[in-house]
């Protein structure tokens, strides 16, 4: 075993452990990224970040094995500024592409990825009651839009884009043929300038990214065998098959309470303890 000091408290760890560990065997918290328990190390993020008061030095806590009679700091805010600085250099060349760039551009702010996977999976159900809760009564901003989100889409870059419109404006058509009550008189377009005002004050912007080979092949994974595709869609079955032509571009986590854009775009600017560690950090 060994004595050490985090935050001026004195602590009995174990030999061998990490300082990270060993500041949550004691119950503290350290923000963490690209460290995963039961993996080996991999010093990248620099967001574990603790201070040692000897050296006044400053390393990263997930790869520094403890050794008696350490004094960290894990809290201080030179600390916490580190961090922050550290964060601030991966969001630098982060790609912003937590969504994909089809939703990124959709002026009504469309989760077109996940109506993608409702038809590919055939729970048309799904894809209507998505529908249903974005226009909120309000005829489908798609009628009256040049098509933002199939101009971003990926495969246009294998062969031709997702016809992304049509499918929406089937699912519409779907919608209105069971009666539901849907506004045309008021709102021509759909409500589309309107939402291109709230899109822009509660949507980040991002430039969407250049793909590599590598990825495109890696992304093309995500679609279905078929190979049929339909620009024209009148039916559920070509709705389906081309559905499944998309490349699903997108993080899986996006819709997640706890993914930091998510959390970042809700304006939040510092969480509890109680939450993420990750999340702790204050930005």
């Amino acid at each position: 075993m060994a004595i050490i000091k985090i935050n001026s408290k004195v602590f009995t760890v174990r030999e061998g452990s990490t300082v990270l560990e060993a500041a949550r065997d004691a119950g503290l918290i350290i923000p963490t990224l690209c460290h995963n328990d039961g993996l080996p190390h991999y010093t990248s993020c620099m967001v574990c970040m603790v201070r040692d008061n000897h050296t006044k030095g400053y390393f990263a806590s997930c790869s520094v094995n403890v050794q008696d009679g350490m004094d960290i700091d894990t809290s201080s805010e030179e600390v916490i500024s580190l961090r922050r600085k550290s964060l601030e250099l991966l969001f630098s060349e982060h790609r912003a592409e937590c969504e994909a760039p089809c939703r990124t551009v959709c002026p009504a702010g469309y989760n077109i990825p996940l109506f993608n996977r409702h038809l590919s999976g055939d729970d048309f159900a799904a894809a209507i009651n998505l529908t249903l809760s974005e226009i909120n009564g309000e005829a489908i901003a798609c009628e009256n839009c040049a098509g933002y989100c199939e101009n971003a889409c990926r495969r246009k870059k294998i062969d031709i884009p997702v016809s992304i419109r049509n499918m929406k404006l089937f699912i519409f058509s779907e919608i209105k043929s069971s009666g539901s009550a849907i506004n045309t008189t008021d709102n021509k377009d759909g409500g589309i300038e309107d939402r291109k005002n709230l899109r822009s004050q509660r949507r980040f912007n991002s430039l969407i990214g250049r793909m590599e080979p590598s990825e495109q092949a890696e992304w093309l994974k995500e679609c279905g065998d078929n190979t049929d595709r339909f620009r024209e869609i009148s039916v559920s079955l070509h709705a389906a098959a081309e559905a499944g032509s998309c490349m699903h571009c997108d993080c899986r986590a996006a819709g997640d309470s706890h993914c930091w854009p998510v959390r970042r775009k809700a304006g939040r600017r510092r969480y509890s303890q109680a939450q993420s560690p990750f999340l702790a950090i204050p930005l």
